[in-house]
């Protein structure tokens, strides 16, 4: 299906248990794909919401 439409990814607390060197090259990876695919990202843990803040600028974090 992605050849032929880029669905949107969601994750939920995926990498809450990465060290920090794995959690920054995973969001360096999803802002590479967020050019060409809508990523939904949720998680309870204050310091995944500021690494995602601090390595995707473009990335719009909403708390709730």
């Amino acid at each position: 299906m992605s050849s032929q439409v880029n669905l949107p990814l969601f994750f939920d607390d995926l990498f809450v248990n990465f060290d920090e060197h794995r959690l920054h090259a995973a969001l360096d990876l999803l802002g590479e794909l967020s050019v060409s695919r809508q990523i939904v990202m949720m998680t309870c843990h204050r310091h995944v919401a500021e690494a995602v803040a601090a390595i995707i600028p473009a990335a719009a974090v909403i708390s709730v």
